[in-house]
């Protein structure tokens, strides 16, 4: 058991020190594209494995000082369409997106709070002191901050999921079939966010001024 739990911590030192180096490779390099890369990289290890969302918070906010801004949600900012047309591209879906991606500012308010370490956790957070505490549950938190996400980025993330496009294998590209059974999955999945109609057509239609001005400057070019 001691054994174990030696080769349990070494392993956890290591994650920890590996994801810390990331987050400093994302604050130092000059390389656009290997910061982007990076940086999708260490948004998606929560992903996968959401005990790492802590670890990469603390590797992300470091990133983002290192860089010269404020706070991570800034950061984020910068490369938000990409970050958005990678993780659609990767056929993700966007409820599935950890909370660091999202709602960064939350985590910084549930470690105010002594109570982040329940964000790998489904259950209540107690908020208040004394006679009165009113509960929170963080599962529902993170969908609200999922949902709140979708509201405020719906505008461009109509026109980047029209232009997305799943990513296939090394041999085979994926058909215009695929293609588009792959958009519409992405309207349907917003337009329920949103609380929407099960039609990704009014969802177009409402958004035709957003994709028109998001494409227009890629025609121009």
């Amino acid at each position: 058991a001691l054994e174990r739990r030696s080769w349990e911590n070494a392993k956890i030192s290591l994650e920890s020190t590996t994801t810390e180096t990331l987050g400093i490779i994302i604050g130092e390099t000059t390389d656009e594209t290997i910061m982007r890369e990076k940086l999708f990289l260490l948004l998606s290890l929560p992903y996968y494995r959401p005990q790492f969302q802590l670890i990469c918070f603390e590797a992300l906010r470091q990133a983002s000082r290192i860089r010269g801004f404020l706070n991570i949600s800034d950061f984020l900012n910068e490369s938000l369409e990409w970050l958005l047309l990678k993780w659609i591209n990767e056929s993700r879906d966007l409820s599935s997106m950890p909370l660091l991606m999202c709602d960064p500012g939350l985590i910084e308010t549930l470690l105010a709070l002594g109570s982040a370490s329940e964000l790998v956790r489904s259950i209540e957070m107690p908020i208040g002191s004394g006679l009165r505490k009113e509960y929170v549950h963080v599962e529902s938190l993170c969908a609200s901050a999922i949902r709140k996400f979708g509201l405020m980025n719906a505008s461009c993330l109509v026109p980047i999921i029209l232009l997305s496009t799943p990513r296939g294998t090394a041999a085979i590209a994926p058909s215009a079939d695929e293609i588009k059974s792959h958009r519409r999955k992405y309207l349907l999945e917003l337009a329920n966010l949103l609380g929407d109609s099960d039609s990704g057509a009014d969802l177009i239609s409402r958004n035709l001024h957003c994709i028109y001005a998001f494409v227009y400057p890629m025609v121009k070019a």
